[in-house]
């Protein structure tokens, strides 16, 4: 997959001023060869706001992150987030042009892809749905519009649906980690556990760093009744990404089930150490010291 970055960042680069090509693509490259996946964002995030937030930027740091493999969060640092003050200006205006050229061109492929990018940005994950829809009957053979339209499928409520189209996906790009993962995430939100470990394990297979996936198995491994195995994936998920503070609450919980009073204290201290606001895990923390002393 690095090779697939590497010759995605080589093409657009084609005809871009150096600087362009020698200082950003060798930061974001070496960042991506050493899974630093939030610097990598950062760096992007930086990039685009220098060139002006062009839209085909925007497409082509999803193809990045789609091509390596990153983690879902990585790509949620992009999509989940709904912006404010100037740049939720700026996504606005976006759809507000889009919606214009759609009325002039209602099939072009790159105003609908555009305006679904758009819509997610700003957190309308329903009308980024209906964009990506249109987008994926016009191009049905585009692994990655079936991934964004489940995605945005997902963030509207509409697991089921989401599911159709990262199987879509994975049908057509049967490497990429990512739509395994996010399906792997949609059946769990279904109460699907069965299904999800399938997919998960697979994600493993393919992107075997990736915390997000370790945890979400974690999760699949637990309601399935496999405490043992739940809390080996979740310190997996905790030693690629220490500060995942869910990881360390759910190892905390599954430990408890299993008796282990003196690490699930440490583990809820751990998750406090990196949100120290959270009620629930203080609470837990309180209730496990109770039983420690009893």
């Amino acid at each position: 997959s690095p090779i697939v970055s590497a010759a995605s960042c080589m093409r657009y680069m084609t005809g871009r001023p150096a600087r362009l090509f020698t200082a950003h693509f060798t930061a974001c490259w070496l960042m991506m060869a050493t899974n630093r996946s939030n610097d990598f964002h950062r760096q992007v995030t930086m990039r685009l706001t220098e060139m002006n937030k062009d839209l085909r930027k925007v497409i082509w740091v999803g193809v990045l992150f789609l091509a390596s493999g990153l983690s879902r969060d990585a790509l949620a640092l992009q999509l989940q987030q709904p912006p404010s003050g100037e740049m939720r200006q700026h996504w606005q205006e976006r759809v507000e042009r889009f919606q214009r050229d759609l009325q002039k061109k209602p099939d072009d492929v790159e105003v609908l892809n555009g305006l679904g990018i758009a819509y997610s940005e700003l957190g309308q994950h329903k009308e980024a749905a209906e964009a990506l829809r249109r987008l994926a009957q016009i191009r049905p053979d585009q692994a990655a519009t079936h991934f964004n339209l489940g995605f945005a499928l997902s963030r509207s409520g509409q697991e089921q649906e989401a599911v159709a189209e990262y199987q879509k996906a994975i049908k057509l790009s049967p490497e990429m980690a990512l739509s395994y993962i996010n399906l792997g995430a949609s059946f769990l939100n279904l109460n699907q556990s069965k299904e999800a470990l399938a997919v998960l394990e697979q994600s493993i297979k393919l992107s075997p760093k990736d915390a997000e996936a370790r945890y979400n198995l974690g999760i699949a491994l637990e309601r399935s009744g496999l405490p043992q195995e739940a809390a080996a994936a979740y310190r997996t998920a905790i030693q690629l990404k220490p500060a995942l503070f869910q990881a360390h609450y759910n190892l905390a919980g599954v430990l408890s089930k299993l008796g282990q009073q003196r690490e699930t204290i440490d583990a809820y201290k751990q998750a406090l150490a990196i949100k120290p606001d959270d009620a629930n895990a203080h609470f837990n923390l309180g209730v496990a010291l109770i039983e420690m002393e009893n």
